[in-house]
């Protein structure tokens, strides 16, 4: 059985693993190695979030200089 190390946690997992059974990372490929994480799921989101609300604030400032 070949092994393979999770990017995330560092622990040995089955080569063909697309989850660690550790930490849960998600693994795409066998070389190197590509860990989506749940960390990482939760700062996109944020990301969009972040992205959507600035672009709210900045059509209500703008439709708030159109009415004066």
């Amino acid at each position: 059985m070949a092994v393979k190390v999770c990017a995330n946690c560092n622990e040995k997992v089955d080569e063909n693993a697309f989850i660690c059974k550790f930490c849960g990372a998600v693994h795409r490929g066998t070389g190197e190695e590509l860990a989506v994480t749940a960390n990482e799921k939760h700062s996109r989101k944020g990301e969009i979030s972040f992205i959507v609300a600035l672009i709210v604030l900045v059509i209500l400032a703008i439709v708030l200089m159109i009415k004066q």
